[in-house]
């Protein structure tokens, strides 16, 4: 393929694919008034975002909301790193979709956990691009809904931010669970500080999350801990101690049980 490939649908939608490799140097994001999108085909890049700096690998999408100044290193022993891309407007469809996959810092990081659903996902924006190339009747509107059908089935590995949950007690039990990694899980406390009963909790929560109030709180050192992994030079057992496990064996564990990787694995990747 091309290291380069670009189709402008319309002023506000523009996709395409980029290959990197050996030499490339980190660059800026010029575009950054539109929603942009990036899913990793094969190798490594770095993302730099404000104070925030993610590794990004094969099998992971990712999200910037609007105005978030940006850059982009490619990585890997050879330096190498191919994704598709896209800029766009969301319609109505897209915003509460958008809403409930970023951060409130604006970045996401979608780690997509089974090779399916990464290739239907590739699938589906690989032909969003190639759609460009085309002359199909209507490929604006057929390109954009493989973007809308991608971001959908993302949704289905996806625990909910803050902003998409309608129950400000459920609200306040993401907070508490997401700023407290290091704490041990107390249900009873949790349900406390929420005004619920456990009973409650754990039925509401499952309502608006779609999982247990525990395994929320350990997707959530799982991902601080990558976070560490790849954005400091932490040591393994310092990381495991950061996200509350006292012992890094079990720590290893845990982690490799998610991503599948061993922690060692996954920072040297």
């Amino acid at each position: 393929m091309k290291r380069y490939e670009a189709w402008v649908y319309s002023r506000s939608f523009t996709a395409g694919r980029l290959l990197l490799h050996r030499t490339f140097r980190e660059w800026d994001e010029p575009r950054i008034d539109d929603w942009q999108l990036g899913y990793t085909c094969s190798g490594q890049g770095l993302i730099h975002c404000g104070e925030e700096q993610l590794m990004t690998r094969t099998g992971e999408l990712l999200l910037f909301r609007p105005n978030k100044p940006r850059k982009y290193e490619p990585t890997g022993k050879p330096v190498h790193w191919e994704h598709i891309w896209a800029h766009f407007q969301p319609n109505d469809t897209l915003r509460p979709i958008l809403g409930q996959l970023t951060r409130s810092s604006g970045l996401a990081v979608l780690h997509l956990p089974t090779p399916e659903l990464q290739q239907k996902v590739m699938e589906n924006l690989s032909e969003m691009c190639q759609v460009g190339a085309g002359r199909a009747v209507y490929r604006e509107q057929l390109a954009y809904k493989l973007l809308e059908t991608a971001l959908i089935r993302c949704m289905s590995v996806v625990r909910p931010h803050e902003g998409g949950i309608a129950d400000p007690r459920i609200s306040r039990a993401l907070d508490l669970l997401s700023e407290n990694l290091s704490a041990s899980f107390d249900s009873k406390a949790l349900a406390h500080a929420c005004g619920l009963s456990e009973r409650q909790l754990f039925r509401l929560f499952e309502a608006h999350v779609h999982q247990s109030p525990r395994s929320y709180f350990e997707n959530c050192r799982i991902d601080r801990a990558r976070y560490l992994l790849t954005a400091t030079k932490m040591q393994i057992a310092e990381v495991a101690a950061q996200v509350g496990f006292e012992n890094p064996f079990y720590f290893a564990t845990r982690f490799k049980s998610v991503t599948g990787l061993s922690p060692r694995q996954y920072r040297h990747q």
